[in-house]
């Protein structure tokens, strides 16, 4: 008794990776923040920074890696990229927009200072630093897309190769029989032969005419110059006149009776 299988629901192992990497991408975007904004370490947060963006690198290749693993294609390692970087991307726009209007006063003083010590003669307010904060998270996501999508893509090209084998599933086939013989095997050998390239030509059909025999001339019974005429009758013998019908008999009398009789 064959059962019926119910196929499992399939899976898209690009948004299934971009997910998960994405959402540790932007818990990394999260914590560059707060250290940025809030630690006061200076260079070493600057450090800090650049390190935390190396490890991001390396997680959207990672996400192509898996990915493609699973299918053996770059095109979904590049898709989890874009997915990890599109994640992680507004996971840092909600993070910057969420201290730029917690903590504009501290984001104000801090620029206030940088632009003193640089000798810049600049006045900032809270719409400038609220305003510099979306356009900073709005850039951070594009580029965080376009680096999921070429690092998604290198990390593509070195995992398809150990995507596993696909196998063709087996179907039952009951027996068939042996196969018919052909009827008319093709043989290269026994072709017609064409003289000059053209066929022969049909077989042409000549008229017959009727001849006519000319029928034997009707000649009389004693008619002895007939050629064609074999009953003919032999003439009565004049000689026998009791047995006209006999050539060969003469006419010689009747022998009387033997008289040594029985």
């Amino acid at each position: 008794m064959q059962t019926n299988q119910v196929p499992a629901r399939r899976r898209n192992p690009a948004l299934q990776q971009g997910i998960l990497f994405g959402v540790i991408f932007g818990i990394i975007i999260l914590i560059n923040d707060l250290l940025g904004d809030f630690s006061g370490l200076g260079a070493t947060a600057g450090i800090i920074s650049i390190l935390l963006f190396l490890v991001e690198l390396f997680l959207y290749a990672a996400a192509g890696f898996r990915a493609s693993a699973q299918t053996g294609r770059v095109g979904t390692g590049t898709l989890a990229g874009i997915f990890a970087g599109l994640i992680g991307g507004i996971v840092g726009l909600i993070a910057t927009i969420i201290i730029a209007f917690t903590a504009t006063n501290l984001l104000l003083q801090r620029a206030q200072a940088t632009a003193n010590a640089l000798h810049i003669h600049i006045i900032y307010t809270s719409t400038m630093i609220i305003s510099s904060a979306f356009v900073s998270a709005i850039l951070g996501l594009a580029l965080a897309v376009g680096l999921g999508a070429a690092f998604g893509a290198i990390g593509g090209a070195i995992g398809r190769s150990r995507a596993p084998q696909s196998q063709a599933p087996y179907q039952e086939q009951f027996y068939q029989g042996m196969p018919a013989a052909p009827t008319n095997p093709a043989n290269p050998y026994n072709q017609p032969y064409t003289p000059n390239g053209q066929g022969y030509p049909p077989n042409q059909t000549y008229p017959q005419s009727e001849q006519v025999y000319p029928q034997n001339p009707e000649y009389a019974p004693n008619n002895q110059e007939n050629p064609y005429l074999y009953n003919q009758q032999p003439e009565p013998n004049p000689t026998n006149p009791t047995n006209p019908s006999n050539p060969y008999d003469q006419g010689n009398p009747p022998q009387p009776p033997s008289s040594n009789s029985y």
